[in-house]
C-alpha cells in the first residue's frame, strides 16, 4: 500500500525483487507487482505533489533502473505523464499510478477532484471512469477521544462500543446519558485544555528567553468557562487559517462579548520552505498580542499528537475552512465530535 506518492519507489524494489528472487523478466515482474499494489492519493493540489529534475532522479535513482534491467529513459518515463517528453520531471505520484492497479481517493469529492487532476495520464478514458475510486478517510476513535468521555462511554454503552462504533443503534445509547453528565464532562475536558495550553504556553516563553512579566501573563490565558473554538493543521494557505481576521473589529466585538465570551486557539505548522503558510503564523501571532484580546487567542507552536489530542479533548467547536475543493478529507472534525465538540466546516 503506497500512501501518497512519497513512498512510490517500494514498488520499484517490488520488482527488482521479483526479478532477483523469483527469476521473471521485467515486463513479468511489472505486472504481477502492480497486480498486488494499492495507492492512496491525498493531494488535490499540483503544489503538494513530489516532483524532480531528470539530473536529480539520475544521481539518486539510476541504481534502481540498473537493477530492473530497464535503461535510464524507460525509467523516467515511469514518473511522467506524457512518455517520451525530455523536458518533464518525474513525479513521484505519476509512478505510483502507473505501478498500481488499484488506485483511490480519501473522500467522494476528492475523488471527483483527482480524476480532473490526472486526467492526461489517461486520455482516452472518459473522466467519470478514469480508475480512481474514492475510499473515504475515517479516524481511530480511541486514539483520539479523551480519558474522561471514554470512561463515560464505557458506562453507558459497554466496552464493547469501540469495536461496534459502525453500529447506529449503539449511538441510540447516548440518549440514555443525561445531559448534565455529559456537559460535566465535556468542562472538564475544558478545563484540563485550559490547564495544559497555559503550562504550553509558558514553556514557549521560556525557550524564547521572554520577560518575567510575560511568563506571569501565560498563567491568565483562557478562561475555562468560556466557548473555546480550536484550529489546529498544517498551515497551507488553502486551508485559510487567518479567514477569521478579515473583519478583525467585528472579531474583537465576538471575543469580548461579556454575556457570551469566546477565545481561540490555534496550533499548526508550516512547510519551511512556505513563506505564505509562515506568514499566516506571525498574522496570529501579532494579532494574539492586541491588549483587548490577548487572553482570549492562543498559538502554540510545536503542533503534534499531544497537542491535537488536549485541543480535541476540551474544544467546544472544532473549525475548519479549506478552499473548496483543496481540501481531500477533513478528518480532524470527526475526531472532534466523539468528545461532544460542533465540527463547522466548509463541506467537503
Amino acid at each position: 500500500h503506497m500512501n501518497e506518492g512519497h513512498s512510490a519507489l517500494l514498488a520499484i524494489d517490488r520488482i527488482r525483487e521479483l526479478i532477483v528472487n523469483d527469476g521473471l523478466n521485467i515486463d513479468e515482474a511489472m505486472e504481477v507487482a502492480s497486480a498486488a499494489n494499492v495507492f492512496t492519493t491525498h493531494t488535490s493540489v499540483p503544489a503538494g505533489i513530489d516532483v524532480f529534475p531528470k539530473n536529480l532522479i539520475s544521481k539518486y535513482l539510476k541504481v534502481y533502473s540498473d537493477a530492473v534491467g530497464l535503461d535510464f529513459d524507460s525509467f523516467m518515463n515511469l514518473g511522467r505523464i506524457h512518455a517520451n517528453n525530455q523536458l518533464e520531471d518525474f513525479c513521484m505520484a505519476v509512478l505510483a499510478l502507473k505501478t498500481a492497479n488499484h488506485s483511490n481517493a480519501v473522500s467522494k469529492l476528492h475523488g471527483d477532484t483527482s480524476r480532473k487532476l490526472w486526467k492526461d495520464l489517461y486520455p482516452a478514458v472518459p473522466i467519470r471512469e478514469i480508475p480512481i475510486i474514492s475510499i473515504t478517510n475515517g479516524v481511530h476513535p480511541t486514539t483520539w477521544i479523551s480519558k474522561d468521555m471514554h470512561r463515560l462511554l464505557n458506562r453507558y454503552l459497554g466496552p464493547s462500543w469501540q469495536d461496534n462504533t459502525h453500529d447506529p443503534e449503539l449511538w441510540n445509547r447516548i440518549n440514555s446519558i443525561s445531559d448534565e453528565e455529559l456537559w460535566r464532562t465535556h468542562e472538564h475536558g475544558r478545563e484540563q485544555l485550559v490547564a495544559f495550553v497555559r503550562e504550553r504556553l509558558r514553556k514557549q516563553l521560556e525557550d524564547r528567553d521572554a520577560s518575567p512579566a510575560e511568563i506571569k501573563r501565560a498563567s491568565d490565558v483562557l478562561n475555562p468557562e468560556y466557548l473555546t473554538i480550536g484550529f489546529a493543521r498544517r498551515f497551507a494557505t488553502y486551508k485559510r487559517a487567518t479567514l477569521l481576521f478579515r473583519d478583525p473589529e467585528r472579531l474583537k466585538k465576538i471575543l469580548v462579548n461579556r454575556e457570551c465570551p469566546v477565545q481561540i486557539i490555534f496550533a499548526g505548522k508550516a512547510h519551511p520552505k512556505d513563506e505564505p503558510g509562515k506568514e499566516l503564523i506571525r498574522k496570529i501571532v501579532h494579532f494574539s498580542r492586541d491588549p483587548e484580546i490577548r487572553n482570549r487567542i492562543v498559538f502554540l507552536e510545536n503542533y503534534d499528537i499531544t497537542v491535537a489530542a488536549n485541543m480535541l479533548s476540551g474544544i467546544d467547536i472544532w473549525l475548519n475552512t479549506p478552499r473548496r475543493p483543496q481540501e481531500a478529507s477533513g478528518t480532524s472534525g470527526m475526531k472532534a465530535v466523539f468528545n461532544g465538540a460542533l465540527n463547522i466546516s466548509i463541506l467537503e
